[in-house]
């Protein structure tokens, strides 16, 4: 299938806000092209991406989509979700009211929170817009604050000076103690502040690490799956590889053939020979070990041999005629004296076959591999392998 940047984006349109993580899996890709995909819109403007981070990656949407961020404000961390909560409630805040950490925290809300810029009094100050907030709802907010409504003047109440009978008298020692009692009392504030605060970063500790255990996880399935997708394509090129060498291998004895005949050396003769004398008187002349082996095979099988030619020691192809219910039926024949045969002998064997147009037989002294065997159930359809006995 292949995949364009139409199509990525029509789901996002569709489905976004959303992670790449998602547009992998739906296009069934790796994480790495999805992002590639994802990236190419965003440099197009057709598609947008968070600053807030699910793990460490963005969440992509498009302008529409934009309000349904808040659906994931709980990714937040605490100073930040503090700042989102009262953003969204107050929708308009001014800079200089805040404290530190509110204050730090709008400026990481890329996403939610908009800083304006006012001139009021000669002086410039910032706000802060709630992200779906509208400009003219924001400009009437920020006028309400800079300039209240005068409250009405309160009404002097006469001060009427009461004489006490007795009026405490404030000696050194308790002005120290009073001094010594407020100071413990703001040091146990602090600690209490800095307890808290230990807390909140414990927590944000805990969450970034789970997310990270994520990511992990996530980042070690895909390159599994890479892993055994490359296993696959060579095993994909190894099969290639000897069908090409088995085709090698039928040029070089085609060519090897062509050469010992322009030669005019022994090949002639015997080529001469083969034309002369019968097939069966030169059968059965021949005195290597092994060709007899397959001579008497054939004899004990009812098979006639209509050519042959010895390879190199140890090898011979023959053409053979086997006896069928509807008459005799022509075979190419592969013998080979191995005691165990593989993937590349048989795949040499049938690929000879085919180029003959012939079923093939291959003979050998002895059995062939697991995966030899294998793979004759599977690609080499048609081929016999026989053992001689």
């Amino acid at each position: 299938m292949v995949i364009t940047q139409d199509d990525v984006l029509e789901f996002v349109q569709k489905n976004g806000p959303l992670l790449s993580i998602k547009v992998a899996k739906h296009f069934k890709i790796n994480t790495t092209y999805a992002g590639a995909y994802l990236s190419e819109l965003v440099s197009k403007k057709k598609i947008r991406f968070s600053h807030l981070k699910i793990g460490t990656s963005p969440l992509y949407y498009i302008d529409s989509q934009k309000e349904k961020l808040q659906e994931y404000s709980e990714k937040l961390n605490l100073g930040e979700k503090r700042a989102f909560d009262i953003l969204k409630q107050k929708k308009i805040l001014r800079d200089k009211k805040l404290d530190a950490i509110t204050r730090n925290s709008l400026r990481n809300l890329k996403d939610f929170a908009v800083s304006i810029i006012v001139n009021y009094k000669n002086q410039k100050e910032i706000f802060w817009k709630f992200f779906t907030l509208n400009n003219d709802e924001a400009q009437k907010l920020i006028k309400e604050i800079i300039t209240p409504s005068k409250p009405e003047p309160k009404k002097i109440k006469p001060k009427i000076q009461e004489t006490k009978e007795k009026e405490e008298i404030q000696t050194p020692e308790k002005i120290i103690k009073q001094d010594i009692d407020k100071q413990k009392q703001g040091f146990l504030e602090k600690q209490k502040q800095i307890k808290k605060k230990e807390e909140e970063l414990l927590k944000e500790k805990k969450e970034l690490e789970k997310d990270l255990h994520l990511k992990i996880e996530q980042e070690h399935k895909e390159l599994e799956k890479q892993r055994k997708e490359f296993l696959k394509e060579q095993q994909e090129m190894k099969k290639q590889r000897q069908e090409l060498m088995g085709m090698m291998e039928e040029i070089r004895q085609e060519r090897s053939q062509l050469e010992r005949i322009r030669s005019g050396k022994e090949p002639i003769k015997a080529a001469i020979q083969k034309k002369i004398v019968p097939i069966q008187e030169r059968v059965e002349k021949e005195k290597d070990p092994f060709f007899t082996k397959i001579r008497e095979y054939m004899k004990s099988n009812q098979m006639k041999i209509k050519d042959y030619e010895i390879i190199k020691k140890g090898q011979v192809d023959l053409t053979i005629s086997i006896p069928a219910a509807i008459g005799e039926v022509d075979y190419y024949c592969c013998a080979k004296k191995k005691k165990r045969s593989n993937e590349g002998d048989l795949s040499t064997a049938y690929i000879k076959g085919q180029n003959k147009k012939l079923p093939t037989l291959y003979l050998s002294l002895g059995n062939i591999t697991k995966k030899a065997q294998e793979m004759l159930t599977k690609e080499f359809k048609g081929l016999v392998v026989k053992k001689i006995e």
